[in-house]
């Protein structure tokens, strides 16, 4: 079905719409993903220089790192995906999180997709597809 990473984006941006990227959604889930799944992994290596004395920020930001790793590494295990892909977890939330906002983007400006020769979104309109 995708042959490469551009295939991949594509398929997933076409639809967005309709998913993660609707309207009302996108805010919510956006916050929510980037603070439970992605902000752990950020604030981990600066926690030295952010909460440097504060003895309760270091162990509520390594639980949050390791609870997101255990039931990523969960499912990995469960569905036989590589293991490394629970370590770029974060990464491809935010991946993830960067293709929706374009599709959100995309849509409002009129710009429709195209898959496999069909016409997704506003340029299927325009084009009577």
């Amino acid at each position: 079905m995708y042959e490469n990473a551009g295939d991949v984006w594509r398929g997933l941006r076409k639809n967005a719409v309709e998913g993660i990227a609707a309207r009302g959604v996108l805010g919510v889930m956006s916050a929510l993903l980037l603070v439970g799944q992605v902000l752990p992994f950020v604030l981990a290596p600066l926690l030295p220089v952010v909460a440097p004395a504060d003895e309760r920020t270091v162990p509520l930001v390594l639980a949050a790192c390791a609870l997101v790793l255990v039931a990523r590494l969960a499912l990995s295990v469960r569905f036989r995906a590589p293991i490394g892909s629970a370590l770029l977890h974060p990464v491809g939330v935010t991946v993830l999180l960067v293709i929706q906002w374009q599709a959100r983007l995309r849509s409002r400006a009129g710009i429709g997709d195209s898959w496999k020769g069909r016409a997704y979104g506003p340029a299927s309109r325009q084009d009577g597809g």
